[in-house]
C-alpha cells in the first residue's frame, strides 16, 4: 500500500481537507465550552464561521451550535426576566417565562451532551 493509501486507511477515506475542518470545528467547540456563560454568545459567529464540507463535520457543528445557542438564548431570558422582576415586582406571565427557561436550558444541556459525545467521536474519528 502507497504512503496515500496507508494515509487514507488511516483517516477513514477522509482526506486533509477533512481533518482539518475537523479540528477547526473541535477546537471552536472546546474553546466555547469552556467559556464562561457571559462569553458564550460572543464566540458563536466564530464555530458558524468554520467551513466544512465533510457531512460529519458540518453535522458536528450544527450540533453544538444549535446546543449553544440554545443555552444562550435561555441565559438572555433568564437575565431579562431577572431585571424585570428587579424592577416592577412579578409580572403576570413570570411563571410561564420561567418555565421555558428551565425548559430550554434542560434541552440544551442535553444538546451539549450529544456535542460532546459528537466531538470525542470526531476527535477519534480524525485521530485529532
Amino acid at each position: 500500500m502507497g504512503s496515500l493509501g496507508l494515509a487514507a486507511a488511516c483517516h477513514g477515506g477522509r482526506g486533509p481537507t477533512a481533518r482539518a475542518e475537523a479540528d477547526a470545528v473541535v477546537r471552536a467547540v472546546a474553546v466555547l465550552r469552556d467559556a464562561p456563560n457571559a462569553e458564550k454568545a460572543a464566540l458563536l459567529p466564530p464555530l458558524a464561521a468554520v467551513d466544512c464540507t465533510a457531512p460529519d463535520v458540518c453535522a458536528l457543528r450544527n450540533a453544538c451550535l444549535d446546543a449553544y445557542r440554545l443555552h444562550v438564548g435561555a441565559l438572555a431570558e433568564r437575565d431579562d426576566l431577572t431585571r424585570v422582576l428587579a424592577a416592577s415586582g412579578r409580572p403576570p406571565n413570570a411563571s410561564a417565562r420561567l418555565a421555558g427557561i428551565e425548559r430550554d436550558l434542560t434541552k440544551a444541556h442535553a444538546l451539549a451532551l450529544d456535542c460532546a459525545q459528537g466531538e470525542l467521536a470526531l476527535r477519534a474519528r480524525y485521530r485529532l
